[in-house]
């Protein structure tokens, strides 16, 4: 039967193929025009069918359950590692294979492989997803744009301007779909982040799902979260085996290895900051300055009827100036921001390795992780982006020419 099937197959796509050689032939190019418009056509039906389905699957996902215990006992078996990094850190001198090295790039190389366990979170999907949705919407407007020219072209004949007409109408629909998938995103993700006992404005969600290290934010939540799961059962099992000085000393250690996780977290988001965001900022603002320069010349030598586009193009290029450093001053506010956030998770870092090396008793290690708990929600409320309060919708227009600008760059 399988066998049938595929001959029946591969027959059907010679008989294709036979068919489009003859089309070919024939010089056809009109039903071969038909042909291109309904292939096209067919891609984007089944390209927004992929989007919607794809905000379907988000949204109706539920959250999985986390296995902490699982994760508690994979943490667990590094803490020895740690701890030994750590003494050697008091010292002055870590070393690899007798080799000296940095200690904190030695803590950083263990607890990057660590890092993974915690990350369960799908929060960082809804960045991407509205990312994608925003792509389409730009290049559906291209495609519209198009359009609009062959309606007014004198030359168009009637059925080539209805046939752009209709065209017109349903990329419309596939733009408002997309717009409309984007605020169900962003609803969503404030209704998941609420429930996590993370409250932000709709505007907030909307920046935080367009800026640049949107990313970086939504997975220090989704560790954040994770890291609160795991210390909630390490206080259930400490009720269970508070008659055990050694299990104690284990959990704890548990618990400076998730602190230790958290300042690396924190640490990659401001490096990112530093080494990757502004970076990629200043070279677009060295690259408008450029075109300026250019066009500036350009527009020197220029006919009459092409001053007012040179001049359209240097006004762009300031604009994207402008908005890079609307974007510098965001990104150094929350470098600050982390910053603090840093300073107070090194100091719980500090205190749980010397309790860690001290006396530890199943009481102080319960009160301990009680405290911890607590003080991430601090963390994660501290670490909040501030909004930017756009004056106008000129620099909201700005930001977002700034956010599509560094995409295209890394892409």
């Amino acid at each position: 039967m399988l066998m049938k099937n595929l001959i029946v197959f591969t027959l059907t796509i010679a008989i294709c193929t036979t068919v489009i050689a003859q089309d070919t032939d024939n010089n056809n190019t009109e039903k071969e025009g038909e042909k291109s418009r309904t292939f096209k056509d067919l891609f984007t039906v089944l390209y927004s069918k992929d989007l919607n389905q794809k905000v379907d699957d988000l949204i109706n996902s539920k959250d999985a359950n986390v296995d902490t215990i699982k994760k508690i006992e994979k943490l667990t078996s590094k803490v020895v590692d740690l701890s030994e990094i750590k003494e050697d850190q008091l010292d002055g001198v870590c070393r690899t294979w007798y080799i000296p090295v940095s200690c904190d790039n030695k803590i950083n190389s263990l607890v990057s492989a660590l890092e993974p366990i915690l990350f369960d979170g799908i929060l960082i999907d809804y960045s991407s997803l509205v990312e994608e949705l925003e792509d389409s919407i730009k290049k559906l407007i291209s495609e519209k744009q198009a359009l609009n020219v062959i309606m007014s072209d004198p030359l168009a004949s009637n059925d080539e301007k209805n046939d752009a007409f209709l065209q017109i109408k349903s990329v419309n629909t596939e733009i408002e779909s997309n717009e409309k998938n984007i605020d169900r995103l962003q609803k969503h993700l404030q209704k998941k982040l609420k429930s996590l006992g993370i409250n932000l404005t709709a505007e907030q969600v909307d920046q935080l799902t367009t800026r640049i290290d949107g990313n970086d934010f939504a997975k220090s939540i989704a560790i954040f979260d994770v890291t609160k799961q795991i210390t909630l059962t390490l206080g259930e099992l400490m009720k269970r085996n508070s008659f055990s000085k050694q299990t104690a000393a284990e959990y704890y250690g548990v618990y400076l290895v998730l602190a230790e996780i958290l300042g690396y977290t924190q640490q990659q988001m401001i490096h990112n900051i530093d080494k990757v965001y502004l970076i990629k900022l200043d070279e677009l603002k060295a690259d408008a300055y450029i075109l300026i320069e250019q066009m500036e010349r350009k527009k020197f030598d220029a006919p009459p009827e092409f001053q007012k586009n040179y001049e359209n193009n240097i006004n762009v290029s300031k604009n994207t100036i402008s908005g890079v450093d609307l974007y510098k001053k965001m990104l150094l506010k929350q470098k600050k921001i982390l910053n603090d956030a840093n300073s107070r998770t090194s100091e719980q870092i500090d205190n749980a390795y010397f309790t860690y090396k001290s006396y530890v008793t199943a009481a102080n290690v319960s009160s301990y992780i009680q405290e911890f708990s607590a003080n991430i929600e601090s963390l994660i409320a501290q670490q909040i982006p501030e909004i930017i309060p756009f004056d106008n919708s000129r620099q909201r227009a700005l930001f977002q020419q700034i956010s599509e600008q560094y995409r295209e760059m890394s892409e």
